[in-house]
């Protein structure tokens, strides 16, 4: 039987908490090797009581978040955060929400997080320069049911002055649960959806599983259609169409024509990302909506720049480089153009990008599953 369990088992709560207290002492047992073991035991025990006042003993709750900080199981570290209501991990916690959203201890961490008063924290980083790490703070919030929580993202959704990428995965965020759902509908009743959005909108409400929030979707929005001119389904059901991975290689490299922007292997052109090995980056879901509204989600130093010059042309492509004298730019045909700054009378960022959004117009449903289903296979070795 371990010491903390003969503790409990034979003296009481009293005894333990004794224990406790003695070998928390800041005096008590110097030796580095052996801390993280004491950290250990103090914790078992810890977990064992109820209504300890963590806070009244420093020394204590100094060997909690030592041992809490260094577990490397994150649902581990999480459970434990929770439990003894560290706030002092709460920054940790953030980051566990944001790196790893989409799964159950990203989903956890986030709820956390929120109890532990850090929504500031994510509004932080929803604002930040780096739009990947915004949106996936925004959707990270997606996983935590709060009315403070929902009265943050809703307004998101239609905010001109954020990100066309942080307005979707805000759309994305509330429309993880049927409160979401209504909040989404009643901005497309008022009108107050861009247009931008209403393809992550539309695909919410569309496939809703509550009918009476999909029969009104139908008044406010249409699915993209293919070749055939077929709508396709909503992404909750276009997800589960199974494709051919050689079919997809062969539609990649020819009649959709993706090497022309994007390199797979060495193979293409590099406007775009490299896809070589995107399976493993993006899920099912995104690697659809990465067809189906490119513009949604940008990746980070693939932003289109529009240049005016000062002769009335326009150029667009992604920044190579740019310095006080010369601003370099990639059009979408993969020539590289420089630019003097004297010639340039206005340079900005679009929200658009360079990827045709109306690409799945030349290709049916299976076609595109089998596109998806080829990205998915291209995976890091």
């Amino acid at each position: 039987m371990k010491i903390y369990e003969m503790v409990v088992s034979q003296r009481g709560s009293l005894v333990a908490l004794a224990w406790i207290i003695a070998m928390s002492h800041p005096g008590y047992g110097q030796e580095t090797d052996a801390q993280a073991s004491k950290d250990r035991l103090i914790v078992e025990t810890l977990l064992r009581l109820k209504g300890y006042d963590l806070n009244a003993n420093p020394s204590a709750k100094a060997a909690v978040v030592r041992h809490v900080e260094r577990q490397t199981d994150q649902v581990e570290y999480v459970k434990l955060a929770r439990h003894f209501k560290l706030v002092e991990l709460a920054p940790k916690v953030v980051a566990i929400a944001v790196d790893s959203v989409g799964t159950t201890e990203g989903a956890e961490a986030a709820a956390l997080a929120v109890d532990l008063g850090q929504l500031k924290e994510f509004r932080r980083l929803a604002e930040g320069k780096s739009l990947d790490k915004a949106a996936r703070a925004v959707m990270a919030l997606g996983y935590v049911d709060k009315p403070e929580v929902r009265s943050y993202l809703v307004p998101l959704v239609i905010n001109p002055k954020v990100s066309r990428t942080v307005r979707n995965a805000a759309a994305r965020a509330v429309g993880r649960n049927r409160l979401g759902e209504k909040s989404l509908l009643d901005l497309a009743r008022k009108g107050k959806l861009g247009e931008d959005v209403k393809f992550a909108v539309g695909n919410i409400l569309l496939g809703s599983v509550d009918r009476e929030i999909s029969r009104e979707a139908k008044q406010y929005f249409k699915l993209p259609s293919g070749v055939d001119a077929k709508p396709l389904p909503p992404l909750s059901l276009l997800v589960k169409t199974k494709g051919t991975v050689e079919a997809g290689r062969k539609l990649f490299e020819t009649t959709a024509s993706c090497t022309k922007c994007h390199k797979v292997h060495g193979k293409g052109k590099d406007v775009g990302p490299d896809l070589s090995e995107i399976g493993s980056k993006l899920s099912r879901e995104a690697l659809f909506v990465s067809i189906l509204d490119p513009s949604a989600g940008i990746s980070h130093n693939y932003e289109t720049y529009l240049v005016e010059l000062v002769n009335g042309n326009v150029l667009s492509g992604v920044m190579v480089s740019q310095t006080d004298e010369v601003v370099v730019l990639k059009t979408k045909e993969a020539i590289v153009k420089s630019v003097e700054r004297k010639e340039i009378e206005l340079m900005r960022k679009s929200e658009t990008s360079l990827m045709p959004a109306d690409l799945v117009k030349t290709m049916t449903q299976t076609q595109l599953a089998d596109i998806v289903e080829y990205l998915g296979s291209l995976r890091k070795q």
